[in-house]
C-alpha cells in the first residue's frame, strides 16, 4: 500500500473518532484526527435502545466526518462500531441511517476490538509487550489484553464502561454512597480475571485514560504528541480523587480539557481504572493515545 490516503472511523459509546492518514508502505502519516463526543450510548443501559437525540447527534457528526473525508480525497474508507451498537435493540435501524450517508460501519465483537487494540499497542510499545497488560476503558465496555513474550496470551471484553456505569450508579453531585456502590459492582464484574502471573508493564488506552494523563500531567491544551507515551504514577490517585470524585459536574468542568459529556462520566471511568491499577499492584501506567481507529489501519497494513 503506497502513497494511499485512507480513513478510519470508530463509532463508540461516548465518542466518534476519525483518522485520515497517508500510507506509504508500512508507514502511517496522520493528516487529520478529530474526536466528537456524541454520547451515543446515553440511556442504553436502561432502555436497551439508542434514543433519537443520540442517533441525531451521531448522524450529524458522521456527516461532518464524511465531508472531511471528501476534502482529503480518501481512497479507502473504514468504519467500525463497538459496544453501543453491539448492544442496541434498534441497531439495524441505526445502521441503515448511517448507510444512507454513505458510511458503512462494521459492528465488531469485543474480541475483535481487543485484537485491534493489541495491534496498536504492539506497534507503539514493542519492547513493553514482552510482558504487559493493556487496559482500554471505553464508554460501554472495557477490554483487557495480556501480552506474554510479545503474543496475546489473554484477551477479554467486559460490558462495563464509563457511560453505562455512570448511569447505573451516579447522580450529580457525587457522594460516598455512589462511589461505594460503583466499586462493589466493578469488583463483581472483574472478579474472575484469570491472569495469575506477575505483569511488568501496564499500558492504558482510551479517552478516560488519556484524559487522566492530561489532568494529572497538566497538559493544557490537550496535545496528542505529549499525551502519547506519557505516564500516570500511583501517586496520581490523591490528586485525581480530589479533582474527579465527591463533587459536581460543574466542578469538573473547571478542568480545562473536559467538555460536559466527558466531565459527566469520567468519575466512573476513573474508578474502573483505579480498580484495575490496584488489583495488579502497578507503580505506573504508560499511556497510548492511539486508539481503535489506529488499530483498524494497522490491521489493514499487516
Amino acid at each position: 500500500m503506497k502513497n494511499k490516503i485512507i480513513s478510519s472511523i470508530d463509532i463508540g459509546t461516548n465518542t466518534i473518532t476519525l483518522l485520515v492518514a497517508k500510507i506509504n508502505q508500512s508507514k502511517i502519516l496522520p493528516l487529520y484526527e478529530k474526536e466528537f463526543i456524541t454520547s451515543l450510548g446515553e440511556g442504553l443501559s436502561i432502555n436497551k435502545s439508542i434514543k433519537k437525540d443520540a442517533i441525531d447527534r451521531c448522524l450529524k457528526n458522521l456527516i461532518t466526518c464524511k465531508n472531511i473525508i471528501r476534502k482529503y480525497n480518501v481512497e479507502d474508507e473504514f468504519c467500525v462500531a463497538t459496544s453501543a451498537l453491539r448492544q442496541a435493540k434498534n441497531k439495524t435501524k441505526i445502521i441503515k441511517k448511517i448507510n444512507d450517508i454513505n458510511i458503512y460501519p462494521k459492528i465488531i465483537s469485543g474480541a475483535e476490538e481487543a485484537n485491534l487494540i493489541g495491534t496498536v499497542v504492539k506497534n507503539e510499545f514493542p519492547l513493553l509487550c514482552k510482558n504487559a497488560l493493556i487496559i482500554d476503558i471505553g464508554g460501554g465496555s472495557t477490554e483487557l489484553i495480556y501480552f506474554k513474550n510479545y503474543k496475546i496470551e489473554y484477551k477479554r471484553s467486559f460490558e462495563i464502561g464509563s457511560v453505562t456505569l455512570y448511569e447505573k450508579f451516579f447522580s450529580d453531585p457525587i457522594n460516598q454512597s455512589h462511589v461505594d456502590s460503583c466499586i462493589n459492582y466493578i469488583n463483581d464484574k472483574f472478579y474472575d480475571i484469570t491472569i495469575n502471573e506477575k505483569i511488568d508493564f501496564l499500558i492504558g488506552v482510551g479517552g478516560t485514560i488519556t484524559s487522566l494523563s492530561a489532568i494529572y500531567n497538566n497538559i493544557f491544551p490537550y496535545d496528542k504528541k505529549i499525551i502519547h507515551k506519557s505516564k500516570i504514577p500511583k501517586e496520581a490517585f490523591n490528586v485525581l480523587d480530589k479533582k474527579l470524585l465527591y463533587n459536581s459536574v460543574l466542578d469538573r468542568l473547571k478542568i480545562p480539557i473536559l467538555k460536559y459529556k466527558r466531565a459527566l462520566v469520567i468519575p466512573a471511568g476513573y474508578l474502573i481504572f483505579t480498580f484495575l491499577f490496584k488489583k495488579f499492584f502497578f507503580d505506573e501506567v504508560s499511556v497510548c493515545e492511539k486508539g481503535l481507529k489506529w488499530g483498524v489501519i494497522f490491521n489493514k497494513l499487516s
